[in-house]
C-alpha cells in the first residue's frame, strides 16, 4: 500500500492508483549461477562430433554465487536518469560481482604451467560501489538499497551500514522486501534471463562462467530491465488483489506492443477496487489504518464537547509496535490518543 499513490487517477479512461516507479530503489540479491546442467539437448549437423563434458560427477556441479544491483532507471528515459557528469544516461546496472578471488595452486598440472592464477569462491563486500556507480546530481537525495530477508543479513540500523551510507553527503539506506515472496526482487524475476543465456556456452573453470555471467550483464538490454521492473509493479498490484496472498497469476500486459505503439507507460496503475479492497482489509481485519497527509481523523469524547482532537499529517503503516496507537484512535479519552503520538 505505501507503493501507491494516495489519490486517484485517470488513465486510460478508468480511475485507478499508479505504482511508485521505485527510481531510488536498489535491488540487491546474491545468485548463484551453476556451471552446467545436468541434461543438455543439442544440435549437430550430419558427422559433427558432440561437445564433451568432463564432470566429476552430476550430483556435484560447481556454482559460484554474484551480487547484482539493479535500479529502475525509467520508462522512457527521463532527466532524473540523465548523468551530466559522464554525460549519458544512467542505465540502472549498478554492477555485477563475483565472490571469487585469484590464488595460486601449490603444485603445477598437464592442464597449466606453475604459477597460474586460479579462481576460487569468497566472500567479498565492496561498500563504496554506489557512490561510484551513482549520478552525481543525486547525491544529497534518499537512496534506498533492498535486501532479501536472509539471517546472514545485517540489519537496517546497523551502525557500520548507516556510517557508511552517510559518506560524503550521500544518504543510503538499507532496507528489507516483504517476506514470503521472492516476486518482489527483480533480480528473481530477471534471474532467467542471464542464466538460460549462460547455459549456451560450455565452461570448464571458475574463471569462465564468470567471465560469461559478467559479459551477459553487461549486454543485458534497457527494454529488459524496463520489463522486469513493469512486471514489478504487476506483482504487487496482484498481490493486493488476492488479499495479500502470493498464489496469484500475472495478466499479459503486452509490453512490447505498447512499446511499439508508444503507449507503454513508467508505472502500473491499480484499480480503484483493488485498492478500496485492500485498504478496508488493513483496517478491519488487522486493525491497521492507513492514514495520509490528506486525512483527517476527528475523536471526540461522548459527553465532553470541549476536549476536541482533530489529527493532521500523520502516515503510519502496521507494524507490531502501532496496533496499540490505532486501538487508541477509537478511544474516548483524548489525553490517551495524545499520548500515543
Amino acid at each position: 500500500m505505501s507503493f501507491l499513490d494516495d489519490k486517484p487517477d485517470v488513465h486510460r479512461d478508468k480511475i485507478g492508483h499508479r505504482v511508485d516507479p521505485m527510481l531510488n530503489t536498489v535491488h540487491v540479491d546474491e545468485k548463484w549461477f551453476n556451471h552446467d546442467k545436468k541434461t543438455g539437448w543439442y544440435y549437430l549437423l550430419s558427422g559433427e562430433d558432440p561437445p564433451e563434458r568432463h564432470r566429476h560427477s552430476a550430483r556435484h556441479i560447481e556454482k559460484t554465487m554474484f551480487w547484482p544491483r539493479l535500479l529502475d532507471q525509467g520508462i522512457p528515459v527521463s532527466f532524473d536518469t540523465w548523468d551530466p557528469h559522464r554525460k549519458t544516461n544512467f542505465d540502472g546496472k549498478l554492477g555485477l560481482w563475483s565472490f571469487a578471488e585469484g590464488h595460486f595452486p601449490q603444485r603445477r598440472s598437464q592442464y597449466r604451467p606453475k604459477g597460474t592464477i586460479l579462481q576460487r569462491n569468497i566472500e567479498s563486500v565492496d561498500t563504496a560501489v554506489n557512490p561510484r556507480k551513482w549520478p552525481i546530481c543525486h547525491r544529497g537525495k534518499i537512496i534506498y538499497e533492498q535486501q532479501d530477508n536472509a539471517s546472514p543479513h545485517v540489519l537496517p540500523d546497523d551502525e557500520d551500514v548507516v556510517r557508511e551510507g552517510q559518506r560524503e553527503g550521500w544518504d543510503i539506506r538499507l532496507i528489507f522486501q516483504p517476506s514470503n515472496s521472492s516476486d518482489f526482487n527483480v533480480l528473481d524475476l530477471g534471474y532467467s534471463a542471464i542464466q538460460n543465456l549462460q547455459y549456451q556456452t560450455y565452461v570448464a573453470s571458475t574463471l569462465e562462467p564468470i567471465e560469461v555471467v559478467q559479459n551477459l550483464f553487461r549486454i543485458l538490454d534497457k527494454v529488459t530491465l524496463d520489463n522486469i521492473f513493469l512486471t514489478l509493479q504487476q506483482v504487487m498490484v496482484c498481490v493486493l488483489a488476492c488479499d495479500g496472498d502470493n498464489e496469484y497469476k500475472l495478466p499479459h500486459m503486452g509490453k512490447a506492443k505498447q512499446r511499439r505503439n508508444g503507449t507503454l507507460k513508467q508505472c502500473v496503475v491499480c484499480s480503484s477496487e483493488v485498492y478500496a479492497s485492500a485498504f478496508s482489509k488493513l483496517s478491519t481485519e488487522e486493525g491497521k489504518r492507513h492514514i495520509t497527509h490528506e486525512d483527517c481523523v476527528a475523536v471526540e469524547q461522548q459527553h465532553k464537547a470541549d476536549e476536541k482532537l482533530t489529527v493532521h499529517g500523520i502516515k503510519m503503516y502496521g507494524v507490531q509496535e502501532d496496533r496499540r496507537q490505532h486501538e487508541n484512535f477509537e478511544a474516548s479519552s483524548v489525553k490517551e490518543i495524545l499520548k500515543a503520538v
